[in-house]
């Protein structure tokens, strides 16, 4: 492993995976995900850095615990339409990680392309874990690392050759 990343702090691989029914339950994992995240923001490694070692970290995380996927997809998979608690535990917690991913990208695109960044690079991140479950492998977060570190390779070209232009 890049000795780079092992310096940044692992991700709780310890919150409750499987599923909940409870809305408190979510929000106890989310403060917990929040202190984890604010400490990445704050940490001394490249924006690009941070965001591959946070896939890495969700490798390790899933194959940990034999690919239960993320708690916050699994309760509002398992809850009714009508538990709005969840749901807007949900809500909450994915836009946190959007807005997480997002923040990052304006370190390394451009901030006309940062958000869409942010997004495509949210998505990757979410459609890995789902299909990391799904299959009960690694491979679409190892695929997903090779596509988000092609995708910010992009960006920083481009960031730099604008920069280079005036």
């Amino acid at each position: 492993m890049d000795s780079t990343i092992s310096q940044i702090p692992p991700l709780d691989v310890n919150c409750p995976l499987g599923i909940t029914n409870s809305a408190e339950e979510l929000a106890n994992i989310h403060r917990t995900s929040v202190i984890r995240h604010a400490e990445l923001l704050a940490g001394p490694q490249e924006a690009k850095t941070k965001i591959i070692a946070y896939f890495s970290e969700l490798k390790t995380f899933l194959e940990e615990n034999h690919y239960k996927g993320c708690p916050y997809s699994n309760a509002v998979a398992s809850s009714s339409s009508r538990d709005k608690a969840i749901l807007k535990e949900v809500r909450d917690h994915k836009e946190f990680i959007r807005e997480f991913l997002t923040a990052l990208c304006f370190e390394v695109a451009t901030s006309e392309r940062a958000a869409r960044t942010g997004d495509l690079i949210f998505l990757l991140y979410s459609g890995a874990t789902t299909e990391s479950q799904n299959l009960k492998q690694s491979w679409p977060v190892e695929s997903a690392i090779i596509s988000v570190n092609d995708l910010l390779n992009e960006e920083e070209a481009l960031r730099a050759m604008e920069s280079a232009i005036g």
